[in-house]
């Protein structure tokens, strides 16, 4: 052996058994402890190699659970994100339905609004056609009243020419006879008085006025007179108390008549109606000059 060597001894130190054994003693100590080393590092590898292993297991479950809760997060966000667009997929249809109800309550209530704004013309159509048909009613009984009137007015008027006619003729004929009369009673009185003056002439033998003859003849004549007057005055009493009772009923008729006349026109409170009764504008056709 080489006497240099960690291992081995100088052949003058072997020389001894003492030497030998602690050399051997000395020997197995490096031996052991190199064991004892090799064991330290093979049990340091196995606790590197265990302590490695664990790290990876810890990492593979540090990464997995990294894993699960990215793929969780991601789950909850897909999950967010369906809800979203579920949401707003409903929201979109509820919209759409609202949009269609106010579609449709606005088209019912156009149309309902439609008929009955239609319904309100056709009233206000059917109000004014009465009313014009009223006014017409009304107007043609005014003109025929009126006409009646001015017909009564008139035949009054003929009644009472004629009337007028015959009390002059009557009253001609009166006159007539009166004169008549008045001739006939002047003659006899004439005639009396000659047979008288003849008579007197021949018991007397001259002629005396008679002043109570003379009288006596002229008296009816002015009795004649008197009543004929008196009846001309009667009669014209009669005339002028029968024109004003007639007067008097005519100006009531107008009266009335103005009276129902305002009474129909206070009905009438628009401009048109006031036109049409103010007469500015025609009823029947156009107005003529």
């Amino acid at each position: 052996m080489d006497g240099s060597g960690s291992g081995g001894m100088p052949d003058d130190h072997l020389s001894t058994d003492q030497d030998m054994l602690n050399w051997k003693r000395e020997h197995n100590i490096r031996m052991r402890e190199a064991e004892w080393k090799k064991r330290q590092d093979e049990m340091l590898m196995q606790k590197q190699v265990s302590w490695e292993v664990l790290r990876l297991e810890k990492e593979n479950r540090l990464a997995a659970a990294r894993e699960a809760a990215r793929r969780k997060h991601c789950e909850e966000r897909l999950r967010v994100k369906q809800e979203e667009v579920e949401r707003e997929y409903k929201e979109r249809c509820r919209e759409v339905a609202i949009e269609k109800r106010t579609q449709h309550w606005s088209t019912h209530q156009n149309e309902k609004n439609t008929q009955y704004v239609n319904a309100c013309k056709e009233e206000d159509r059917v109000k004014q056609e009465q009313c014009v048909a009223n006014k017409q009613r009304c107007a043609e009984a005014l003109l025929s009243a009126t006409m009646q009137n001015a017909e009564q007015t008139k035949q009054d008027q003929a009644l009472e020419a004629c009337r007028e006619n015959n009390i002059k003729k009557r009253e001609i004929e009166r006159q007539s006879r009166e004169a008549d009369r008045t001739r006939k009673i002047k003659a006899d009185a004439i005639a009396e008085k000659e047979a008288n003056s003849a008579r007197f002439a021949k018991s007397k033998g001259g002629l005396i006025r008679s002043v109570l003859k003379s009288s006596y003849t002229a008296e009816p004549t002015k009795d004649a007179s008197n009543q004929a007057m008196k009846r001309d005055a009667l009669r014209e009493q009669n005339l002028e108390r029968m024109r004003k009772i007639r007067d008097a009923k005519e100006a009531k008729h107008i009266q009335e008549c103005k009276a129902q006349l305002k009474e129909e026109n206070a009905r009438f409170k628009g401009s048109t109606e006031q036109d049409i009764i103010l007469a500015r504008v025609p009823i029947f056709g156009t107005m003529t000059d």
